[in-house]
């Protein structure tokens, strides 16, 4: 375990390994922390280490690798750890078997294996291994998670267009794994059956993928991504017992959508004219349904969901959006520190990633031993679907 007396008695002295898109801002975050001493960054790209080391003040060292942060002398308490993907294990396991407590990006690992390692490194270094899954911060998911909303079917959409940093792996790690920990953190049940199809477009892995998940106790996830898309979603819809949730985690707003208690007396369509779709439009979401935004308790850091005594809300002002809040990677960040500090459980740890990559991979195994039948071919085709080119001269028919 880290040194408790070192950190209590002064500041719990961190590094970052890697510094590109996403570690300079840790390393931003981490060196602007009262409690934290940012001794070290570390990149192979000695001059963007140094970039990073220099405007975080004269004290933090520059590396290209992590050689001296191991060394006992470096008396280092905790590592946030950037680098691509399929450096995850090599790297961080490194710190972990030595007691250094890390903060991965996720995914964990590149494969499962590797995320099973890094769990049993940190369980026998008595290491702190907290995974960056950053969406466990977006203020409209504590909203949904403080309801205690029990989902039966849930539907994640995340899509966008690649920035080509995260091609050693495919959208199933890469974007679905957001949502898989989402899902996986709100469903009190284990994955039972898992159907999934990928495509692949951009050569190596899956682009675009798309999972149907049963679980033990019944309840349904279907989730879709794709890195190839030109446009962009990050959208879950929960639905439950007592309505629906909508999500929309970029602009972090959200809704519940409720059959209204003259509903739930019996459909009433007397009167109605249904010659006038906005009339219709009215009804439903007026009469029929109601729709209350996701808000946050003005001088609360608790957001809530806007429960049977705020007012009815029309389509027109529908979704709410959250009110700006702290930066999402600094709260990671501060969370990540103070499980170091007290020893104690951060709010996604690696057992609960580790959950996320056994689905992924349960996911994984059903993209590749899906089986495509081709018209021309009597062999069936295996795995991800990959488009074949267009002849030219189809193109101009």
């Amino acid at each position: 375990m880290t040194s408790r007396s070192r950190v209590h008695n002064g500041r719990l002295r961190a590094a970052v390994v890697g510094v590109g898109h996403l570690g300079r801002h840790h390393a931003r975050i981490l060196g602007g922390m009262p409690d934290v001493e940012l001794v070290a960054v570390v990149d192979t790209r000695i001059e963007q280490a140094r970039e990073i080391a220099q405007a975080r003040g004269p004290l933090v060292q520059a590396y290209s690798e992590i050689g001296p942060l191991l060394e006992p002398e470096a008396r280092l308490d905790a590592v946030v750890v950037a680098v691509p993907t399929m450096l995850h294990h090599d790297v961080a396991i490194e710190f972990l078997r030595r007691g250094i407590s890390c903060l991965v990006e996720k995914p964990l690992a590149a494969e499962l294996g590797h995320a099973v390692a890094l769990v049993n490194a940190a369980r026998a270094g008595g290491a702190v291994l907290h995974v960056g899954h950053i969406e466990r911060y977006n203020p409209v998911f504590e909203a949904l998670q403080l309801t205690g909303f029990r989902p039966r079917v849930l539907m994640a959409e995340r899509r966008g267009s690649t920035n080509f940093r995260c091609l050693d792996v495919g959208v199933v790690l890469d974007l679905m794994i957001h949502d898989l920990d989402l899902i996986l953190a709100l469903v009190p049940s284990e994955p039972k059956t898992v159907h999934a199809v990928g495509l692949n477009v951009l050569g190596g892995h899956e682009d675009e993928a798309m999972a149907h998940v049963e679980f033990e106790d019944g309840t349904v996830a279907i989730l879709t991504a794709s890195r190839i898309s030109d446009t962009t979603a990050r959208t879950m819809r929960v639905w439950g017992d007592e309505g629906c949730v909508s999500i929309d985690f970029a602009a972090r707003s959200g809704a519940t959508l409720r059959p209204t208690e003259s509903t739930r007396r019996g459909l009433d369509l007397d009167g109605l004219d249904r010659s006038r779709p906005e009339t219709l439009r009215n009804h439903l979401f007026g009469k029929v349904l109601r729709i209350d935004p996701v808000h946050r308790d003005d001088g609360s850091n608790a957001p809530a969901l806007a429960g049977p005594k705020q007012p009815r809300l029309g389509v027109a002002n529908f979704p709410s959006t959250m009110p700006t809040q702290r930066e999402p990677l600094a709260i990671e960040l501060e969370d990540f520190i103070s499980a170091v500090v007290r020893g104690t459980s951060p709010r996604c740890s690696g057992l609960d990633a580790l959950r996320a990559m056994r689905l992924a991979d349960q996911i994984l195994r059903a993209i590749h031993s899906h089986r495509w039948t081709d018209p021309n071919s009597s062999e069936p085709i295996m795995g991800t679907l990959r488009p074949r080119p267009v002849e030219r001269e189809a193109a101009w028919l």
